[in-house]
């Protein structure tokens, strides 16, 4: 693994075990699904975008799409149009997993992603699932830091024989 803030680096990935090998094969072909989400097509575009919800969901993958800069975030930006309810959707979903690296947050408002997810959800006539959807996108490229270091009514307890710290209801 790469050393510094940043995730893995997607060629430090070695293949010793097939589910490697795959991972390897996914990210891999991040750059070309950006290309295809430009698609006129609308059925390449969003079969592109469900196949980047899925790569996005790893940190590997949302590492390769953070690392191919205003390319990826300016094709992502561009879906979010609801004449399209589910393919925007989609793209809101890929939003949502890729800004989990905190590189990605910066690139989708200098992108304009968040500026279209807010007028997506002030949409008047927007379904439920679209304002939903730009909702969540939008609360995970602001995120910052957890509320609180523990939940509130948990505690933290540490057990004394194994020093294993696990988190309880304050009434245990």
């Amino acid at each position: 693994m790469r050393s510094g803030a940043r995730g893995p680096s997607t060629q430090s990935l070695r293949p010793c075990c097939p589910c490697h090998v795959a991972r390897q094969s996914q990210v891999g072909a991040v750059p070309k699904l950006v290309a295809l989400l430009g698609s006129p097509s609308v059925e390449v575009a969003s079969a592109a975008t469900t196949a980047l919800m899925t790569i996005t969901i790893s940190r590997e993958g949302k590492y390769a799409l953070v690392e191919g800069g205003a390319a990826g975030v300016g094709a992502l930006a561009r879906l979010l149009n609801p004449r399209n309810e589910q393919l925007c959707i989609k793209a809101m979903e890929v939003v949502t997993n890729v800004c989990e690296a905190p590189e990605a947050r910066p690139l989708m408002h200098e992108g304009g992603v968040v500026e279209a997810l807010g007028a997506i959800h002030q949409l008047p006539g927007a379904s439920d699932m679209l304002r939903h959807s730009a909702a969540q996108a939008i609360r995970q490229c602001g995120f910052k830091h957890l509320p609180y270091e523990v939940l509130p009514g948990r505690k933290i307890v540490v057990d004394a024989t194994t020093g294993q710290a696990s988190s309880v209801p304050v009434d245990a």
